[in-house]
């Protein structure tokens, strides 16, 4: 089996996962359900046993500051109200083409879905601004 490159591991350590667990008063196994992966797994990341894939650290990213009650769309369309500047246009296609990218490729498919999800928001976003 090829290596992977380190482009595709996080810089992430253990302790970022804990500390992200913790901050939302969950257990190891609530956490790695959340993220679509099994409780042994989520332990190795999170003991440094095995190097984090950015795929994890993104899920735990959006599954973090995300109630999945909610619709994301509305608040972010109050947060830009008017036009968007160059920069930030520009750093949102960036976001959704990266997104979109890594569900290409990634493996897990809970982690696939919110990489599909995040590029679309991304890509509705920017259609609601002319240039």
């Amino acid at each position: 089996m090829p290596k992977k490159s380190s482009a595709y591991y996080s810089m992430w350590e253990g302790y970022d996962l804990e500390r992200e667990r913790v901050s939302m008063g969950k257990s190891q196994a609530a956490f790695a359900g959340m993220l679509g992966m099994s409780h042994r797994m989520y332990c190795y990341y999170e003991r440094n046993e095995k190097p984090i894939p950015k795929s994890v650290e993104y899920a735990v990213r959006y599954v973090a500051k995300k109630d999945f009650n909610e619709e994301p769309l509305p608040e972010l369309l109050e947060k830009f109200q008017g036009t968007l500047t160059d920069y930030e246009r520009s750093r949102m296609t960036i976001l959704s083409e990266t997104a979109r990218n890594v569900a290409e490729t990634e493996e897990n498919s809970f982690t696939k879905k919110i990489l599909q999800q995040s590029s679309k928001e991304l890509d509705l976003l920017l259609s609601k601004f002319d240039k």
